[in-house]
């Protein structure tokens, strides 16, 4: 390239459309695997970068600060024209000279063979795409070693390294029992806050209401089956008192046998309440376990021995969690660094991902949200997060009403008052001192839901490792590292090669045998149809429509089809005029409207009008018409 600008910009402009025309093609191509998708985005990315860079020197030439451009164009436009071609010359000629001396042989030796000329221009193209191939392949080597084992090109995310952080924090103590069994309000030691009931809650308490049913159900039953042997015991008290004058031994040996059998049953239902009590103590005894945490004690937190890195996945990204983690001075780093590899693996990849739009994005509604107050979230613990969705709760003074009126009666209070200007001051010092914490949290948040696909991928993927044997896993990493070599990214290269070879030569086949002389409407395959059904179907005839707007039609039925269809409604419709049956196989716009007008007439003609079609009959029985009927009574010859 010679040293003018306007030969410059010639050629920036001319790989800027190189450029636009090859990423083109590259993002319409779809590649079967993730690996090569990938491949793919972060060239169109390199070529993307190069249009940037070429556009950058276009438009500083452009701009011509220095004013030699326009120099440049006075010199070619002014006097001393061949001046300047000879210049131009003596620098095509230095430009050969940096050229390899053995091109320029092969090039002047087959200049006057002109079948040698073109055989040494395929040859240099040849050479020129090798190049360019293995120079792709070497990047889409840079590009597999971008990632990590476990990310397999993009397609996991690897926390792995974050894990051990989060766990060598020993400050941190994450709260798995809050999040799986929620927290009991009532134990909080204050006689104006009641319980505000979870979910789980409600789901226990339900279970008691149950447990409390059965059992009264059961004390019901029993204290039936008494009251039916006291009355039966009393029935044969009066039968034995009626017998007492006649059989004064029979009632003694009654006596004793209804004792015996009195305290046989108490016995048997002494029993039976006594096994009932067990169950009932045994089924408690079971729930009570079941509420126990896993350390087997209410108050003490669990330690991160029990976190693994499958449940730290679903878990990193809900910091209010964790405990006592503004305390901690290698928190704010152990956040930054997620951060950066969160945002460094979106580029790595998605590379035509727009992450400075991103970035902009979630610092506006991060500041959005720091003025509405929207951030007080972060500040709370989880008893306090269940206090402040109870509507009787005041959080500017910490306390929870259980009365209405007393609840409306305290916001207009001195001390209601005073607490509210407390708690802005408070909370405005928490935000400034803890505001880089919250930032970096609500960073990783917005990230989070950009990456909540692959999130879920990973987590899977783990899962699914649990189950694999040493021998499948062994396979799985060889497989990465043939794809992280030179050798099966050539392999690669060729097969597309070969395929785009083939479908170019069909496509040249096709294009030579489609011949169409007489205009044969062509198939679905792009090919002309059989002549016999051409004329079969007397496609060679053409009707044209006015009311369609002149459009023409091949054939019979097409034309008949076309009356029922849009276009020909349409027209209709802008005449003023229905599309029914009567209109049908016409097609001029004045036969149309003359049609409409007769049929109008004729309807209007055949519709009862009460002067000419009125009848009356007279006393003598004869039928007359209104008019002569109207006419006769006023001279009253009726």
């Amino acid at each position: 390239m010679s040293g003018s600008l306007l030969e410059q910009t010639r050629s920036l402009q001319e790989e800027i459309e190189k450029v636009s025309s090859k990423s083109s093609s590259l993002y319409g191509e779809d590649y079967p695997s993730f690996e090569e998708t990938v491949m793919k985005q972060h060239r169109i990315a390199r070529m993307i970068k190069n249009a940037q860079e070429s556009s950058k020197k276009l438009s500083s030439i452009y701009k011509d600060k220095d004013k030699i451009r326009k120099m440049e164009l006075e010199t070619m436009s002014g006097e001393n024209v061949f001046n300047v071609f000879y210049e131009k010359l003596v620098d095509i000629k230095n430009f050969h000279r940096i050229t390899s001396e053995e091109e320029q042989k092969k090039m002047f030796t087959n200049l006057l063979n002109q079948k040698g000329y073109e055989k040494v221009k395929k040859e240099m193209e040849q050479k020129k795409e090798e190049e360019e191939e293995q120079k792709e392949v070497e990047q889409d080597l840079k590009v597999a070693k971008l990632f990590s084992g476990p990310e397999t090109f993009g397609q996991f995310i690897d926390l792995y390294s974050f894990y051990n952080a989060f766990i060598n924090l020993n400050l941190l103590k994450l709260e798995i029992q809050k999040i799986d069994n929620p927290i009991d309000i009532s134990q909080r030691k204050r006689k104006t806050i009641q319980s505000n009931e979870t979910e789980n809650e409600k789901e226990k308490e339900k279970e008691k209401e149950k447990e409390q049913q059965e059992e009264q159900q059961v004390m019901e039953k029993e204290n039936e089956n008494e009251n039916k042997k006291e009355n039966e015991n009393e029935i044969q008290m009066k039968k034995e008192n009626e017998n007492e004058n006649s059989n004064e031994i029979k009632e003694e040996n009654n006596e004793d046998q209804v004792k015996k059998e009195n305290d046989k049953e108490k016995e048997e239902d002494n029993k039976e309440e006594e096994n009932k009590k067990e169950k009932t103590n045994n089924k408690k005894k079971n729930n009570n376990n079941k509420k126990k945490p896993i350390n087997q004690k209410a108050n003490e937190m669990p330690s991160n021995k029990l976190l693994d890195y499958l449940s730290y996945l679903k878990i990193f990204q809900q910091f209010e969690g964790f405990q006592k983690r503004f305390q901690n001075k290698l928190y704010p780093k152990y956040l930054a660094n997620l951060y950066n590899y969160l945002i460094n693996f979106i580029e790595r990849s998605r590379p035509l991902f727009n992450v400075a739009k991103l970035k902009q994005v979630i610092e506006t509604e991060f500041n959005k949200d720091l003025t509405h107050h929207k951030l007080d979230d972060l500040f709370r613990d989880q008893e306090e997060t269940i206090l402040y969705q109870n509507p009787l709760y005041c959080k500017y003074c910490k306390k929870l009403f259980t009365n209405k009126n007393v609840f409306k009666y305290h916001d207009k209070g001195k001390r209601h008052l005073i607490g509210v200007k407390n708690w802005e001051s408070y909370m405005h010092k928490e935000y400034e001192s803890r505001k880089e914490i919250l930032k970096l949290e609500y960073y990783i948040k917005k990230v989070c839901i950009v990456l909540a696909k692959t999130l879920q991928k990973s987590i899977g993927n783990i899962q699914r490792k649990q189950t694999l044997t040493y021998y499948e896993i062994t396979r799985e990493l060889r497989n990465l590292k043939k794809i992280e070599s030179k050798e099966y990214l050539l392999q690669l290269r060729n097969e597309k090669n070969e395929k785009n070879d083939k479908k170019e030569e069909f496509d040249d086949e096709d294009d030579e045998a489609i011949k169409n002389p007489k205009n044969v409407p062509l198939d679905y395959d792009n090919r002309p149809i059989q002549y016999w059904m051409y004329k079969l179907h007397g496609l060679s005839v053409t009707y044209k429509c006015e009311i369609c707007g002149g459009a023409s039609y091949r054939g019979r039925k097409a034309f008949q089809d076309h009356f029922q269809k849009w276009k020909h409604s349409y027209g209709m419709k802008c005449l003023g005029i229905p599309n029914t049956e009567h209109f049908h196989e016409i097609t001029s716009i004045d036969e149309a409207k003359n049609l409409y007008e007769k049929l109008k007439n004729k309807i209007n003609h055949q519709k009862f009008s009460p002067d000419e079609n009125e009848e009356f009959e007279d006393s003598s029985g004869t039928i007359l018409p209104k008019k002569t009927y109207e006419l006769m009574k006023k001279q009253q010859l009726l």
